[in-house]
């Protein structure tokens, strides 16, 4: 392929193939690999976007994953001004979508200016292990639920945003959740 380096740098190939074999070979050899170049060019293979309806008393909001996912489990439960969302994908018949790279990128979606007073952002960092993290940042502390999406490709969370934590007693909340409830 290659002939090989002269004194003065000067490198010979017979094929573009060669080249671009050699031009991998030091990107390596000097430490830059592929998933440095990934970091730096934003990507949305994982998540495609957020929507959200507004009410006096919530925000409902929908993240819309770009493949089929199942909601595990949201911490903490109620009440904070961040929350974490571990999901996992649901693979198709004849599909692996869990070897799928894309999923255990980070990468994040923008918030409507509509919504931007009570959702800070919304990221998704992927996992090597069975699935990934939804980190939604709310400006302050409010309580909230999260649920399965309407439609598996997507998870809900229902923000309560005129009720200060800790101020509101089950039967209250379980009445304001069942009024805002997301059709199916």
């Amino acid at each position: 392929m290659c002939e090989g380096i002269k004194v003065d740098m000067e490198i010979k190939c017979k094929s573009k193939i060669g080249m671009l074999f050699f031009i991998m070979l030091l990107l390596n050899v000097f430490g830059i690999q592929n998933s440095h170049a990934r970091v730096s060019v934003p990507s949305r293979e994982v998540l495609s976007e957020f929507q959200a309806e507004d009410s006096e008393d919530s925000l409902i909001g929908q993240v819309f994953f770009r493949f089929p996912v199942q909601y595990i489990w949201s911490y903490p439960l109620t009440a904070s001004n961040i929350i974490f969302i571990y999901v996992r994908p649901i693979g198709m018949v004849g599909t692996n979508i869990r070897s799928n790279p894309a999923f255990n990128k980070a990468e994040s979606i923008s918030v409507q200016k509509d919504f931007s007073g009570i959702i800070d952002k919304i990221e998704y960092e992927g996992t090597i292990i069975d699935g990934g993290f939804l980190i939604i940042q709310l400006t302050g502390n409010y309580e909230f639920s999260v649920h399965q999406g309407d439609k598996f490709e997507s998870v809900a969370i229902i923000i309560h945003k005129n009720i200060p934590e800790g101020s509101i007693d089950s039967e209250k909340l379980e009445v304001i959740e069942e009024k805002n409830k997301i059709t199916k």
